[in-house]
């Protein structure tokens, strides 16, 4: 009987994008990504905390756009 291999990285054949390991360009975009979104939400606290205000003043913005 033959034996099977279920490790979809050993396994002969095309290698589609869920079977295939994350490229360092990809995971250097998910670093970023991730680095961008808790840099937000550090700046969005800190704000919140010394002034009462989110960052930025989405109403402030929305008023200037909408004149």
């Amino acid at each position: 009987m033959a034996e099977m291999n279920l490790n979809p990285y050993e396994s002969p054949g095309v290698a589609t994008a869920s079977t295939r390991p994350l490229e360092r360009r990809q995971i250097r975009l998910l670093v970023l990504i991730v680095f961008t979104i808790l840099l937000w939400i550090t700046i969005e606290a800190i704000t919140f905390a010394l002034t009462g205000e989110h960052f930025p003043p989405l109403r402030n913005l929305l008023k200037q756009n909408f004149r």
